[in-house]
């Protein structure tokens, strides 16, 4: 979940290793430095005549992709994609014939906003394809960003604690993960992917409301760890980059966050086990939660995302405890109670902005029990260039200063304590 204090678009135009381009020559492609990107379709400008014909005439296909894409390079990427799919679907099912007419109509919903991940089907995350269908929020590329970030500190200390480390026998302890809102399960199987060869007993646990999301988490954790985890290619090519996974696969669960109780659905989702979400200990708590205000839904997101996206991913409802909190902040006080009933160490919660970065480090900084707090943007592990001097990098909270790390708007706030300093190499850190 992204927002800028506007969440930004799927990686619609990012995927991993795009099939080659088609057969036109650069020469063709017009340039389109005036057609700019803006939030919403309405307010960007209109597409003139001689673009829209110049783009006719490389693929007639190309000007009902412009609606939505609006400028060509992007339309020809989305155009490969969504051709490769369709052809490679009709041969699935046995048959070659018929993918025009299914390009055709994946063009059309393209063109309508649709998200293209839930169209293809997938979203790239990481070495991770994760699938991806309406009523789940797609993942986004600055949540991928804060996820790698975290295991990359984590496999880069490791060594300082050696009851964690891969050279242990099995009796070594596990490092327990839980991941709230977990959506598609994308932050838990990610970090699952990113650290299982270095942590010997990785117990990863993915919460959400959403059955529908349970589900999908369930059938990624299922094909990303059961069968094969495909490296940056699609799921309609698994014929490279196999790696299987040696470590347990995160197990997720239907849960209220706002509830003592999670339940733990069997295939048909019906309830089967109840688990005190207040009981039994996580070394690490990590979570997307919803955090987008009403206004905000309604000015500050996508004419896309409010009408593809769940909104229940994106804004809270207000329980009865938090009428005193800002809607977007509400998630926020809870997060923080379940850690600390839980005894997490390090707790990385994604946010939309400085200011609200802000807000949810000054709550953190009132339990007392942080021995570390600091605030990362959207890419954490990229430095400021000197000459920019506009962005802040640090913020001072109740007389505490607290550091704002990496490029971009205010993403996701990290606290830590105890051996969680150990963890995120902040052990020399300990009062930031």
């Amino acid at each position: 979940m992204v927002i800028g204090i506007r969440r930004s678009e799927p990686r619609d135009h990012l995927r991993l290793d795009p099939p080659p381009p088609l057969k036109v020559l650069e020469s063709k492609l017009p340039s389109c430095s005036e057609e700019t990107h803006t939030p919403d379709q309405r307010l960007m400008p209109r597409l003139s005549p001689p673009f829209i014909l110049r783009a006719q005439r490389i693929d007639w296909l190309l000007p009902v992709l412009l609606r939505t894409c609006r400028d060509l390079q992007s339309a020809c990427n989305e155009l490969r994609w969504l051709r490769e799919h369709a052809i490679s679907l009709s041969q699935q099912r046995g048959s070659g014939h018929g993918w025009r007419a299914r390009l055709k109509s994946y063009c059309i919903d393209r063109g309508r906003g649709k998200p293209l991940q839930y169209i293809l089907g997938d979203q790239p995350f990481g070495d991770l394809n994760i699938l991806c269908r309406p009523g789940v929020l797609i993942p986004r590329p600055e949540t991928e960003a804060h996820t790698k970030h975290l295991a990359k500190l984590i496999s880069g200390n490791v060594d300082k604690l050696p009851s964690l480390s891969i050279d242990h026998d099995d009796t070594a302890r596990k490092l327990r993960i839980l991941d709230l809102c977990t959506g598609t399960g994308c932050i838990s199987l990610l970090l699952h992917n990113l650290l299982k060869k270095d942590i010997v007993g990785l117990d990863i646990t993915g919460i959400d409301l959403s059955k529908d999301a349970v589900r999908l988490a369930r059938e990624n954790a299922d094909l990303i760890c059961s069968h094969s985890a495909v490296t940056g290619t699609r799921f309609s090519d698994r014929s490279s980059s196999l790696t299987r996974c040696t470590a347990t696969k995160p197990n997720f669960f239907v849960g209220d966050v706002f509830s003592a109780y999670v339940t733990a659905p069997s295939d048909g989702m019906a309830l089967k086990d109840q688990v005190l979400l207040d009981d039994g200990i996580q070394d690490i708590l990590i979570s997307n939660p919803p955090y987008v205000s009403p206004k905000g839904w309604n000015t500050d997101t996508s004419h896309s995302v409010r009408k593809w996206e769940p909104k229940s991913a994106l804004v809270p409802v207000q329980p009865r405890t938090y009428q005193n909190i800002d809607t977007g902040d509400i998630f926020y006080p809870r997060l923080l109670q379940i850690a600390r009933q839980k005894g997490a160490q390090v707790v990385l919660l994604e946010v939309a902005d400085v200011d609200q970065a802000t807000r949810v480090a000054s709550m953190a900084e009132k339990e007392s029990i942080w021995e570390g707090i600091e605030i990362w943007r959207d890419w954490p592990d990229e430095t400021l260039s000197p000459e920019i001097t506009e962005e802040a990098k640090e913020v001072q909270i109740n007389g505490r200063t607290v550091a704002i790390r990496g490029v971009g708007h205010g993403r996701s706030v990290l606290c830590w304590r105890h051996d969680g300093a150990h963890w995120v190499g902040r052990d020399r850190m300990r009062d930031i």
